[in-house]
């Protein structure tokens, strides 16, 4: 029952019709992803297969292109024209000249199911005016992000002017947009205008003036927006502008989603937010990632999150997390019924680190996806022993990731043999899948001993092994159904 469709190789003439009819006969499928920057045709070869099948398909509801060159696809737009199931449209590399994106804006208009639209690295400086006239008449479109390569504050201004008139988007994504700060204030007044505009996503968004600090608070004093990304925001060395963003964050109540990652936050930066996210009742995922943030500032942190009623995701991966950094999250994660992701990659895994996740996991009844992979550091084997346990002893851990803590395969063996007894382990993914590439027996050893309830998340691995462990690998998934 195949839900998903991936295709990076140039389809044979002979296997056209078949695949026409797979896919539009198909009840199951739900996405399809073209993609040919992965393969050796050209980028403007054969998308035109795709037309009969998208007339014909009724449960294809995503469709996906990476690195095609759209010059000629008349009959692409036209299909699109007629189909009814389709609703997420996405696009990474591609390349429109003029004529082809306006007939691909008006096909959007014609096109009443596509409600979401994800389009990055594309040129669209000389369809600007035609975007914006899309955007004043559309009606269905409520998710739209852009990640175009010249944005700029000229394009800005005219893009938002079509936003202004729109009262169907609710959701607004502008990746490493150089929209300018008079812009990003002129986007938050249009944004506060409209009551069902809720989320807003501003990764790496560039900005050189006061103007730009002023609409981020004024968007969270407003308390209207449940999603907000200000991602690699802020300056390095613009210490007043995060103090400023921490300071209108404690007038919030409404936020679901923080994404605060890369803006050089700090401990002493904790303390806001720690005293800010101990006040929410809304926010569900706050991710605080590729800071500066140490066990100082993991302290309030674990200190916040230990009776929050709501916080159900926490991402401080890549922080220079030592090993009191780690214990005190795992102190707040004893206490925290909420909690069912933690993400603590790059963290320093010693065997003090994993003593404190085994006594957090011998507790804690909520969390059911963990990640702490650390760079090749090597953990010695009563400290994997007594993960293991703790493990077994677990009954809502689900997903375990880890990387380069096993230093022999044998130890990989008895970890197994331990997960065996858990009922709830669905995903272990440990990613040292080469130290066992020149042993076929202990690979044969390792896949048989985890039972079906456990994925093996390994295909990303398989390329670092030879050809028999990857026979061996796609043997026990076969074996297992697990493809």
């Amino acid at each position: 029952m195949c839900e998903h469709l991936y295709i990076n190789f140039a389809i044979p003439e002979n296997n056209k019709k078949k695949l026409i009819e797979a896919v539009g006969n198909s009840s199951t499928l739900k996405s399809l992803e073209h993609d040919c920057v992965r393969s050796s045709r050209q980028p403007e070869s054969d998308v035109e297969w795709l037309c009969e099948a998208l007339i014909k398909t009724k449960s294809l509801t995503k469709l996906y292109f990476t690195g095609i060159k759209f010059n000629d696809s008349t009959d692409l737009w036209a299909a699109l024209k007629q189909n009814s199931s389709i609703n997420r449209f996405y696009t990474n590399i591609v390349e429109f000249n003029p004529t082809n994106m306006k007939m691909f804006l008006d096909m959007l208009k014609e096109n009443e199911t596509i409600t979401k639209l994800n389009m990055n690295e594309f040129d669209m400086s000389e369809t600007i005016e035609d975007w914006r006239t899309y955007l004043m008449q559309t009606n269905t479109l409520k998710n739209l992000k852009l990640g175009s390569m010249n944005i700029d504050p000229k394009s800005a201004k005219i893009l938002f002017e079509g936003l202004k008139q729109n009262n169907s988007i609710t959701t607004l994504e502008l990746f490493s947009a150089n929209i300018g700060g008079d812009q990003l204030l002129n986007l938050s007044d249009i944004i506060l205008s409209k009551a069902h505009f809720k989320r807003l996503y501003l990764p790496y968004i560039h900005y050189e003036n006061q103007q730009g600090i002023d609409a981020i608070c004024s968007l969270l004093k407003a308390n209207r927006l449940d999603r907000l990304a200000i991602t690699g925001c802020f300056f390095q060395e613009d210490e007043d502008a995060r103090n400023q963003v921490l300071d209108a964050l404690q007038y919030d109540h409404t936020l679901k989603f923080l994404s605060a990652n890369a803006i050089f936050l700090r401990d002493e930066h904790c303390t806001k937010l720690s005293a800010w996210l101990k006040k929410s009742r809304a926010i569900q995922t706050l991710r605080i990632s590729c800071n500066l943030i140490t066990d100082e500032g993991c302290k309030t942190i674990g200190e916040a999150i230990k009776y929050h009623a709501a916080l159900e995701r926490l991402a401080l991966n890549h922080n220079p997390l030592n090993e009191n950094a780690v214990e005190w999250i795992c102190q707040g994660l004893k206490l925290n019924s909420t909690l069912t992701e933690v993400t603590l990659d790059g963290c320093k895994v010693t065997a003090n680190v994993i003593n404190s996740i085994c006594d957090m996991l011998k507790v804690n009844d909520s969390l059911a996806r963990l990640y702490f992979y650390d760079y090749p550091r090597f953990v010695d084997t009563t400290a994997l022993e007594l993960l293991a346990q703790a493990i077994t002893a677990n009954d809502s851990l689900e997903t375990l990731h880890f990387f380069h803590t096993i230093s022999h395969d044998a130890n990989y063996v008895k970890l197994a043999r331990k997960l065996q007894q858990n009922s709830t382990a669905k995903e272990i993914l440990q990613c040292d899948w080469w130290i066992l590439s020149n042993n076929i027996a202990r690979q044969k050893e390792c896949f048989e001993l985890f039972p079906s309830e456990i994925w093996l998340a390994i295909f990303n691995q398989i390329r670092h092994c030879g050809v028999a462990f990857a026979k061996i690998a796609y043997k026990a998934f076969y074996k297992y159904n697990r493809v």
